[in-house]
Parts: C-alpha cells; sequence; structure tokens
C-alpha cells in the first residue's frame, strides 16, 4: 500500500501509489509487434518448433524476472543481443532506440528474439534454425 501525504491544511489526504517492481512480476509474452508472415515469424514455423516454442512460454511464465535473470542462458535464461549483429533487420515499426534484443533458447537451435518493457516481453523473431544471429 501506498505512502499518504497530505493534500491539503486540512488534513486531506491523498495516496501515492508505489510503483511494481517488474522485476518481482511474472514474464508476460505478447507477439502484438510480430508481422505474421514475415520472416522469422511463429506462423511459418514447423510444428514441432510451435511446441517448443510454447512449451518454453509455459516454462517461463511460471517464473518472475528476477528468476528469469538468476539462471543459466543456456537453461531458462537469455542472453542480449545488439541489434546490429542481427541477419533480419528489425521491423520498421520497432523504435529506432532499441539498441539490444534478448534472445531465449528454446531448442538447441531454436531462439526466441525479442524486447521487454516492463514485465512483457515482445516476441519478435522466432528463428527454429538459429539463423538470427
Amino acid at each position: 500500500m501506498g505512502k499518504k501525504i497530505p493534500l491539503n491544511q486540512k488534513g486531506k489526504h491523498f495516496e501515492v501509489k508505489t510503483p511494481p517492481n517488474y522485476n518481482e512480476c511474472h514474464i508476460t509474452f505478447s507477439f502484438r509487434l510480430m508481422r505474421k508472415g514475415s520472416k522469422c515469424c511463429l506462423s511459418l514455423c514447423r510444428q514441432i518448433d510451435k511446441a517448443h516454442v510454447a512449451d518454453k512460454l509455459l516454462s517461463l511464465g511460471q517464473m518472475t524476472w528476477k528468476q528469469i535473470h538468476q539462471v543459466s542462458r543456456k537453461g531458462l535464461g537469455f542472453e542480449m543481443i545488439p541489434v546490429g549483429q542481427l541477419k533480419i533487420a528489425m521491423p520498421s515499426h520497432i523504435n529506432e532506440d532499441v539498441k539490444e534484443v534478448m534472445i531465449f533458447k528454446f531448442s538447441d537451435s531454436g531462439r526466441l528474439a525479442g524486447i521487454r518493457e516492463r514485465d512483457i516481453f515482445y516476441v519478435i523473431f522466432v528463428a527454429p534454425n538459429h539463423n538470427l544471429y
């Protein structure tokens, strides 16, 4: 609960809510920034790769961002890759200020790439053949 701050001399108060610590929140996924049918789109993946992606999302969805930051990138963790190292161009609708993407491994050769905003991971690319960077 937030701290009460006096509003005026009559003693009326309003509550200032503390913003949440997003690292304590469970990861949430969004495919809103992925363009259907584009290169490295989930819709172009084989069924087995889609199943691997779903399994990865299910496992990660049980964790907080703090927990994810504490695990190895070879397991449920991630690595950060500069946008300039990607073999595929960032979609034009992604803000130019984005300099790195988060990469999660979903199979031996499969990678998910996206960006984090607060507690949301926006999936931008799904690359089942590790041909993203």
